[in-house]
């Protein structure tokens, strides 16, 4: 019999192009819309320039709580982040 063992947090992969692309093409309201640079984003995010930079690139993937956080800051779902 298998047992059940506790495992890690399962972490979303962060598409770094959707990303950029998400990023340059954020909604600031219905009637227009405006690109964001890095350093705004990460800063709506809570995390770092370089950071973000590293998650864009494919470098590094963010977990769920960060991830979560730069969907927010770009006013868009989760699942429009990942593939």
């Amino acid at each position: 019999m298998i047992r059940p063992t506790k495992s890690a947090p399962i972490d979303p992969v962060v598409d770094g192009e959707r990303l950029r692309r998400k990023r340059l093409s954020t909604p600031s309201d219905d009637r227009h819309r405006r690109s964001m640079n890095q350093k705004e984003l990460a800063e709506a995010a809570f995390i770092s320039r370089s950071y973000l930079n590293e998650i864009e690139a494919g470098l590094k993937q963010p977990r769920l709580r960060v991830a979560l956080s730069i969907a927010k800051a770009l006013g868009c779902d989760l699942d429009e982040l990942i593939p």
